[in-house]
């Protein structure tokens, strides 16, 4: 994505002097740039560490905020295009849809010279994004789609609703038990216990599954529509379940809002990411 170029001008000036044998210095690379634009200052000017209550915070005035555009400098109002599109209907919409909010107020925006990039920050309420979250918990990363746990486990079903009744199940007994004697210190991890040694369902190679508490942590990745084969990184017909409605739906509806229109979506991948994971 980012490109790191060389510096050339040092190249043409260091020609046949000798110097054409080291290796050329290259440019730091704009990811670089950006990196160190929101690096904290850890040390002092003398290289001792600034103790973290102390250092300063990272400016973030330089970010572009989409959700509130008055709020940006000056320079960045200038980059922010406002390509909203009231060239389309959208009566046949439903102004009730519990997935996203009415594509008649959308406001679609793009930056200057960086065509093809849009950004839309009114597509969900909190309510409606909840309501994706747990689609995709229920019903997405249900078979017949694939996803990073079928690798090793196999199919897995019910998983959403079966590692619930887990966590209900284990606060229910360490609750009750609790109750009874709050001196016994291990009483937590015996429950648990507990709850882990009761018979389990076998995966694919005839051996207990983990708890679902524990697959859901793990669960990373589903796929819907065509199925990506990860070994030799293909689509095919031959692995390939409906694409949900709703999510067809939608991203229709923000392919005329960012004129992309006609556009089917056939294919996508879902990400989970659990609690102490990050997005790169």
């Amino acid at each position: 994505m980012y490109k790191t170029e060389d510096d050339n001008s040092s190249n043409s000036s260091n020609k046949g002097d000798g110097a054409s044998s080291s290796k050329q210095q290259k440019a730091p690379s704009e990811y670089m740039k950006v990196q160190r634009m929101f690096r904290q200052q850890t040390k002092n000017e003398y290289g001792r560490s600034i103790p973290k209550h102390k250092r300063a915070p990272i400016d973030y005035s330089s970010v572009l905020d989409y959700r509130n555009i008055d709020s940006n400098t000056e320079v960045n109002k200038e980059r922010i295009i406002d390509c909203t599109q009231s060239l389309f209907d959208y009566s046949s919409v439903s102004s009730d849809t519990s997935y996203y909010s009415h594509p008649s107020t959308w406001r679609v925006y793009g930056l200057k010279d960086y065509p093809g990039f849009y950004f839309i920050p009114s597509v969900f309420n909190v309510k409606q994004q909840r309501k994706w979250i747990k689609d995709a918990l229920e019903h997405y990363a249900e078979p017949p789609n694939n996803t990073n746990l079928n690798i090793f486990y196999g199919e897995v079903k019910d998983l959403w609703s079966n590692a619930q009744s887990e966590y209900i199940e284990l606060h229910d007994q360490l609750a009750k038990q609790l109750s009874l004697n709050d001196n016994d210190e291990n009483v937590n991890e015996q429950q648990g216990e507990e709850v882990d040694k009761k018979k389990r369902p076998l995966d694919k190679n005839g051996e207990e599954l983990p708890t679902y508490r524990t697959l859901l942590d793990k669960l990373a990745w589903a796929t819907l529509g065509y199925q990506f084969q990860w070994t030799p990184r293909i689509y095919s017909e031959e692995f390939h379940e409906a694409f949900p409605q709703d999510l067809q739906d939608l991203v229709t509806h923000i392919a005329k809002a960012t004129k992309y229109d006609p556009y089917v979506p056939e294919a996508a991948t879902i990400n989970f990411y659990s609690e102490g994971c990050y997005v790169y």
